[in-house]
């Protein structure tokens, strides 16, 4: 975290200080760690990850899933997280194929 303060000049000199404000730097997280793709059935999978150690800065509260039917061709999902501090959240997502070759 950063603090700052600014003052103006003119020709008769400084003026006085502004309130200290501060800040956080912010980046784009690392990815998350431990992913695991398993089979559950003939016509279903099961994803998890854990939840990436460097957050950029700020809370994470959004992961996206892409998947793919054929090379090149990316079936995307919206993840939102609503857990707090200290509160660990499950989702469940379901997506079951019409066939069983999975």
């Amino acid at each position: 975290m950063y603090y700052v303060r600014v003052a103006a000049f003119n020709s008769r000199g400084y003026g006085p200080w502004s309130e200290v404000v501060s800040g956080t730097p912010r980046q784009a997280p690392a990815p998350p760690l431990g992913v695991v793709l398993a089979t559950e059935s003939g016509n279903s999978l099961k994803l998890s990850w854990t939840a990436p150690t460097d957050t950029g800065g700020a809370k994470i509260n959004n992961y996206k899933v892409q998947w793919y039917t054929a090379n090149g061709t990316p079936e995307v999902q919206l993840i939102t997280t609503s857990a707090g501090p200290g509160i660990t959240e499950i989702q469940r997502v379901v997506s079951q194929a019409t066939v069983d070759n999975i």
